[in-house]
Formats: C-alpha cells, structure tokens, sequence
C-alpha cells in the first residue's frame, strides 16, 4: 500500500469522473434491484453530479487513487462525533489497488475533523467478501440495515 495516496475534490481537473457517472447510476442500479431494492438510477446520477458541481454542501465526491467516492460527512444521533459516511465507491479505471483508495479515504476524513470512517456494502456483488476485505483494513462490521418496501400509492 502506497504511504502518499492523498485524496482531492472532483472537479474539472479529473477527467474521467462526468464520463463514467451514466455507466455507474445504471450498474448501480442494476446490482440494488437484483438485491431486491427498488432504485432510482436518476437518483443515483443526480446526486454524483450535485457533489462534482459542489451544487449539495453536504455531498463530496473525492479522487482517491483509481475510484471517486461520494461521501458526507455528518454527525448522526448515535455518535458524538464527525464521521465520514461513504455513498459510493466508483472505479475510474483498471488500475491501483483499494487498499489506496481506503487510505485516501481515511486521510480525508481525518483532514475533516471525522473520528470514523462509515462504509455500506449496498451494491457489493458478496456483503461477506466485502466485510472480509474490510476487516483486513481495521474495519468492523456494526449493524445490518433491513429494509420493507411501503407500497405509498
């Protein structure tokens, strides 16, 4: 693992990012009904865009390494503290390793003040594989999130 990954904001100097948001929302989409979820693929888009055109002060879509990952930082009910809570992981390219982007990741959040990165398996192909390859970079599995569709109308 790379000691100088460093993170930085999305913007017109990272070509790449615009292009890929389409394929992303649309593969996105894809694994979350496959899961059994009922997505907005529009959604998904609008809110990579809306952090890209720093148009969403509470969105922040960064470059770390090989992926841009949307994230907010937030303080949530059950915490005291700042977190870095991870929307979405998005692969730019073929090469670099994840190990990098999770450091990138966590040296943003400790330049933003954050005391705990936050990290979903929501579209991940195997949420086991996922935890296990998290758990090797110190990260614990805390809760499951269940979800119950509404039929709203």
């Amino acid at each position: 693992m790379s000691l100088e990954v460093k993170w930085r904001l999305a913007g017109e100097d990272t070509p790449g990012v615009l292009e890929v948001i389409p394929a992303v929302s649309n593969y996105f989409w894809n694994k979350l009904v496959k899961k059994g979820h009922n997505p907005c693929a529009r959604r998904i888009a609008d809110r990579v865009y809306a952090a890209y055109y720093r148009e969403d002060p509470d969105l922040t879509l960064l470059v770390v390494g090989p992926y841009a990952v949307l994230v907010t930082v937030t303080q949530p009910w059950w915490s005291p503290d700042l977190l870095l809570s991870e929307e979405a992981f998005v692969r730019l390219g073929t090469e670099g390793v994840f190990a990098d982007a999770l450091q990138g990741l966590e040296a943003f959040a400790k330049d933003a003040g954050c005391s705990a990165v936050v990290i979903s398996d929501t579209v991940s192909r195997s949420g086991k594989a996922y935890t296990r390859l998290l758990g090797m970079h110190g990260y614990r599995l805390v809760t499951n999130q269940h979800v119950k569709e509404i039929d709203n109308g």
